[in-house]
């Protein structure tokens, strides 16, 4: 008999008996299991948070380029001067 196994008692059989984990197995496989944990948070949670905060800054910029486009466009159409409608449509555009 090895120096690292544990003796069998009389009731069980050589097959049935299984080496101990020590501490630094466990230890191993506790870090192991904390790192699938936070890898699957990372692969699952963060592409969806990263798709909604796109969606939400796009939303907000695509709301500024309308409103100065009502403030470029607002004194043109009140004048009806079409030069100046156009200039201030080009200028929304090149905002985009």
């Amino acid at each position: 008999m090895s120096p690292t196994e544990r003796p069998i008692s009389p009731t069980e059989t050589r097959a049935s008996a299984r080496p101990r984990l020590n501490f630094r197995w466990k230890l191993t496989l506790l870090n192991s299991f904390l790192i699938a944990v936070i890898a699957l948070f990372f692969f699952f949670y963060i592409p969806g948070h990263l798709e909604r905060h796109a969606l939400r800054a796009i939303e907000e910029k695509a709301g500024v380029v309308a409103e100065m486009s009502t403030y470029m466009l607002a004194p043109a159409l009140a004048a009806d001067d079409l030069e100046d409608a156009e200039e201030a449509l080009r200028a929304a555009t090149r905002l985009e």
